[in-house]
């Protein structure tokens, strides 16, 4: 049987819900976004917000397998060493 767990559910949906079948859980997470005036302030932010789902869910970036990241107007020169820096020192 599939146990689902929704937490924190807001109008209608959850940005983390944790699912188990028998031994195991899966952790899904979605949703999360940074506030702040550049991509260095929102990335911090919104691995903040990771961080904070995760820990709600006894888990760590560790157990995470897999992560999508979206950047609205990407600049690969200039966005990707700052994406790297901030999931390197927080994850």
């Amino acid at each position: 049987m599939i146990e689902k767990e929704y937490l924190e559910p807001n109008e209608g949906f959850s940005q983390t819900v944790v699912v188990k079948t028998g031994n195991f859980k899966t952790i899904y997470i979605s949703g999360q976004i940074g506030d702040g005036d550049d991509l260095e302030a929102q990335t911090i932010a919104t691995f903040q917000n990771l961080e904070k789902q995760l820990t709600n869910c006894n888990a760590t970036f560790k157990d995470v397998v897999k992560m999508n990241t979206y950047i609205v107007n990407f600049n690969p020169e200039v966005d990707l060493p700052i994406f790297r820096e901030v999931r390197n020192v927080l994850s």
